[in-house]
């Protein structure tokens, strides 16, 4: 039960930092949005990638990113991203691709 909630969580912060990375690359530097119970600041930390879709932190403090084109990318410790992907996944399918990047 503990663990459980534990990785519901962990979904969730990666979650809302994914989908702060795509409004990121979307809109003006610091801009501060208000919701109901929060204030949000969203500042570009990074260009360069098509539509992130999915990040996951690594050990060493990399994180890798998927976009949905099918590439899978390496930001490093300093935030700069890897111009060349770790993988390509191809597929012809909207869904089977969305699987590959899970």
């Amino acid at each position: 039960s503990e663990n459980l909630k534990r990785t519901s969580m962990a979904r969730s912060r990666l979650l809302i930092l994914g989908l702060v990375l795509q409004l990121a690359a979307t809109l003006a530097p610091a801009q501060v949005i208000a919701t109901k119970q929060h204030q949000v600041r969203i500042v570009t930390v990074l260009s360069g990638l098509e539509h992130p879709w999915a990040l996951a932190f690594l050990p060493d403090g990399r994180m890798l990113v998927t976009e949905r084109p099918g590439r899978m990318r390496v930001i490093d410790r300093g935030g700069k991203l890897d111009p060349v992907p770790i993988a390509v996944c191809r597929v012809s399918t909207h869904k089977a691709r969305v699987a590959c990047l899970m």
